[in-house]
């Protein structure tokens, strides 16, 4: 799975060649402010800085890696009855088995003789955070499936629709207006199988999270079904000085010389040296054409002869002899 639901990462693991904003901060760190660990408002100007880059680098093409293949599991209900434990300290809660799935931030689940709770972040098959605080031991508890089922929390857009696992029945699903899906549910609120229909859905927004969405399906599951998609990313910005920006080996040196240039525009030299060294011109060819080579290189060469995968060029025109028209 890429960048799950709650596990607020902000870029997947990536080659150790690429920068990290560690390695960003202390370049652009000695080239605008003379030190390679800058301080206070210095370090606060330094981080926009580079995230302004960062995010300029991204929105110049529709790049490979913004692309991921991804599975998500929809998830069945989880009753009392089903012999499994959690244990609450703070709002950190732990199953006895592994139980819990990341697109269940977001539902809801009722602790025996405790109370009920909001999940917030997945960990784990057997840990998750909740919203607020809560105490128990080995208590049984119930999460009540209904169909919303949380996205990674970089979704931005499906690429691809669902599609389940090639043993299943049913493989891929089809999209249905949020109506449809609703007025389907209330005619039929207590039938479960494999789901067979979605629709991506927004949460209600939070200034804190920003958008969140779910895929709501129906009917709702009568097990944990594995369903496989791509979809596009909407990358968070760089925080933690361990993060490693989205992208291929070596965009690296693409994304700083893109910060170095932001400084530039914020000075009044639109078109200075950075602007070239980024770009490139007829003399030199910049960081980002670079970049948009090697990305190209990655992208899938041959999509087959008359939209069938062939691989040969295959002669489709054949005589079938006169026709007459009656």
């Amino acid at each position: 799975m890429t960048d799950w639901a709650g596990t607020g990462t902000a870029a997947a693991a990536s080659s150790t060649n690429q920068l990290t904003f560690g390695d960003l901060i202390e370049r652009v760190g000695l080239r605008l402010k003379g030190s390679t660990a800058p301080t206070g408002d210095d370090l606060a100007e330094v981080k926009d800085i580079i995230n302004d880059g960062y995010l300029m680098f991204l929105s110049e093409s529709d790049w490979t890696f913004l692309s991921p293949d991804a599975s998500l599991v929809l998830f069945q209900s989880v009753d009392t009855d089903s012999g499994i434990t959690v244990t609450c300290v703070g709002t950190t809660c732990t199953a006895s088995a592994a139980v819990f799935y990341p697109a269940m931030v977001g539902r809801s689940i009722v602790i025996t003789d405790t109370g009920t709770y909001t999940i917030s972040a997945y960990t784990s098959t057997t840990v998750v955070t909740l919203a607020s605080a809560a105490t128990c031991t080995t208590k049984t508890f119930s999460i009540t499936a209904d169909g919303f089922n949380a996205l990674p929390t970089d979704f931005g857009e499906l690429i691809s629709p669902p599609t389940h696992a090639p043993d299943e029945v049913v493989r891929t699903m089809q999209d249905r207006p949020y109506e449809w899906i609703r007025h389907a549910k209330a005619e039929t609120s207590d039938t479960t199988g494999i789901p067979t229909s979605y629709v991506v859905v927004p949460r209600v927004y939070s200034a804190s999270l920003g958008d969140r969405w779910d895929l709501f399906v129906d009917p709702t599951p009568d097990d944990d079904y594995t369903v496989y998609y791509r979809y596009r990313r909407h990358p968070a910005l760089l925080v933690a000085t361990s993060d490693i920006p989205l992208g291929n080996p070596g965009d690296g040196l693409a994304i700083l010389h893109a910060a170095f240039k932001i400084a530039e525009e914020r000075r009044g030299d639109v078109s200075g040296v950075f602007h070239r060294l980024y770009y490139g011109d007829h003399k030199i060819e910049g960081y980002l054409p670079i970049s948009l080579r090697r990305d190209y290189a990655r992208r899938t060469r041959n999509l087959g002869y008359n939209s069938d995968n062939e691989t040969r060029v295959v002669k489709r025109n054949r005589s079938v002899g006169d026709l007459t028209a009656t």
